[in-house]
């Protein structure tokens, strides 16, 4: 394998960086080998490109990089202009060439000549008969290449343009008229039609595709790469395309505000590293961990659409439109989330007020799904800019804590979030006030999203095995904070112990229960109590006088110490009173809110 651009350079005749308008203006035919792969590109990837050029047609981006293509020069008869074999790029080149051919159809419905005028230029190579096309593609997909250009070249088309009749490519005999090229195709002309669609003057809708097209084109690029040797071609593809080590989203967020520094020379952008950059990286209290995980959330503030893997693109694009947008300013931008950011993924901060940390810190142990820190960064950013806010902000926080809770005490997982939280605070500030009632009449009146009544979320209290859902450290550990008393601090130490054991080796020692009455008791909201790591091992599976004589003397749970002292023998009927306690404190502790 070729490791490095010397070897590379090598191996081709040149490699220069050209957009599609070029490729297709240069007197050249494309050729794909035969016997090459079909086209591919399916419905997903078609919905990337119609988003990519949306966006150049916005103006949200006036460039877009489509990779790199590997060409050779082929033999050929041609006096007049070359054929090059596509090595590599034939699906993003016969994409384009798609998109050029939808164009030209739509056209000749409003102009003939302005369609036989982008038909000559870019679909076909003048400078020789009309036997083939600017691209001919492998032996499979010519069919349905035929099939388009039939589509579009009909009278009175082939009136105008005499040899246009003659474009017909010898295919597979085999070869099918349908598939991805003509669906992509027909998905392209139902594109340009809808953009369209509102524009009543015909000379207008004219200029509009035209217009829309030559962005397109100029905007696309792609590095062209043309070899000297067709069986280099795999080798540089390999090269081209391993990526041992991706680069992380940091690195490539880093990259691109480093750029931007002012100065010219590299004692700018080293000093602005250690000055802004890295004090930046350091804030995180997760670290390296909490810098990587930022990003997606804080790109969804701007737009809800965006993805992981599109979350950098979806920055750089706003930095971009933002043409005098500085280093400085890119950091300082980032930064405002990020005090909001570290106190809901960690449920630990010095930045709020008490009342507001205690909120953060109850929400957080409610295993608040990354989904939704995008509201809540923005609820806790409205919250620094107006005290007034911090009451409604901490109603809003409790209302979702109840609704997270209850979830997952009957049986609901915090997952599918995604969708009902990325365009949550956009959706209400549009409409009105940011309140905790209004959070609620949204998110409840979701029929995937149900809030469990009072009756649902007792029930599962009382009956649901609570010893095995992932919510139980924070049903305990909030129980215990709601006693009289100073509460300690609850650590990665802490555990869940159920009194009576989980494992039961010598049934003699707990004469109480059978097998069955300990299956239905074992799992209990009332069986459970927090205990520190250090005692779990020598208690843990020991009956229950040896449990309490032990504990009492070394346990700081207040809950913990509260069952001992209330409680002499530890039986079904013992198990069960507790656990109608504990369930009806939950349900006055995480109040349904009615609408």
């Amino acid at each position: 394998m070729y490791s490095n651009f010397e070897n590379q350079k090598n191996l081709t005749d040149n490699n220069h960086e050209e957009n599609f308008e070029d490729l297709f203006t240069k007197n050249l035919i494309y050729e794909l080998p035969l016997f090459q792969r079909d086209y591919k590109w399916d419905n997903k990837q078609l919905s990337g490109v119609i988003n990519d050029f949306q966006e150049i047609i916005d103006g949200l981006k006036e460039v877009h990089f489509f990779g790199a293509i590997i060409v050779h020069e082929a033999d050929t008869k041609i006096t007049e202009g070359k054929k090059l074999e596509i090595l590599d790029g034939q699906q993003r080149i016969t994409t384009i060439y798609l998109f050029i051919l939808a164009c030209v159809y739509v056209l000749r419905n409003l102009d003939m000549n302005k369609a036989k005028k982008l038909f000559e230029l870019y679909l076909v190579n003048i400078h020789k008969d009309f036997e083939n096309p600017t691209l001919v593609p492998n032996i499979n997909d010519r069919a349905q290449l035929n099939w388009i250009f039939q589509n579009i070249i009909t009278k009175p088309f082939d009136d105008t343009l005499d040899k246009a009749k003659y474009l017909k490519l010898a295919c597979d005999e085999n070869a099918k008229e349908r598939g991805n090229l003509r669906t992509n195709y027909t998905r392209f002309k139902k594109f340009i039609e809808a953009m369209i669609v509102d524009v009543e003057d015909n000379t207008e809708k004219i200029d509009l595709i035209d217009k829309n097209l030559e962005k397109i084109l100029r905007a696309c690029r792609v590095v062209s790469i043309k070899i000297q040797q067709r069986h280099h071609g795999p080798l540089i593809f390999d090269n081209l395309n391993a990526k041992p080590v991706k680069m992380t989203i940091s690195e490539l967020v880093k990259n691109a505000i480093c750029s931007k520094v002012n100065g010219d020379d590299i004692s700018s952008t080293r000093n602005f590293f250690n000055t802004h950059w890295v004090p930046f990286e350091k804030g995180f209290n997760q670290g390296i961990k909490g810098l990587e995980n930022y990003f997606f959330p804080y790109a969804l503030i701007s737009n809800p659409n965006t993805t992981k893997e599109n979350a950098y693109r979806s920055m750089s694009d706003q930095w971009s439109i933002e043409k005098n947008i500085g280093a400085n300013k890119i950091i300082e931008e980032l930064s405002e989330y990020q005090p909001s950011y570290n106190a809901l993924t960690t449920g630990k901060s010095s930045y709020y007020r008490s009342d507001l940390k205690n909120a953060i810190y109850s929400l957080n142990g409610a295993r608040l799904p990354n989904t939704t820190l995008p509201f809540f960064m923005q609820v806790l950013k409205k919250a620094e800019n107006n005290e007034r806010f911090i009451p409604e902000a901490i109603k809003i926080f409790s209302t979702i804590e109840t609704f997270l809770v209850r979830r997952q005490v009957c049986g609901d997982e915090p997952t599918g979030l995604h969708a009902v939280y990325k365009s949550l605070w956009k959706k209400l500030s549009e409409s009105g006030e940011i309140t905790a009632i209004r959070v609620f009449e949204h998110i409840s009146n979701l029929p995937s999203q149900p809030c469990a009544d009072d009756d649902e979320f007792l029930e599962n209290l009382l009956k649901a095995p609570i010893g095995k859902k992932k919510i139980k450290r924070f049903l305990i550990e909030s129980y215990d904070r709601s006693l009289k008393g100073e509460s300690p601090d609850w650590d990665k130490k802490t555990q869940v112990e159920h009194v009576l054991p989980q494992n039961i080796s010598n049934w003699a020692h707990f004469p109480n229960f059978s097998e069955e009455s300990h299956s239905n008791c074992v799992h209990l909201f009332g069986n459970l109590v927090p205990l520190t790591g250090e005692f779990n091992n020598t208690v843990s599976n020991k009956p229950f006088k040896d449990k309490k004589e032990a504990l009492m003397k070394n346990t700081m749970y207040k809950s913990t110490r509260e069952l001992f002292e209330e409680n002499n023998s530890w039986n079904p009927i013992d198990i069960e009173k507790r656990n109608k306690k504990l369930a009806e404190w939950a349900l006055t502790r995480w109040q349904y809110l009615e609408k």
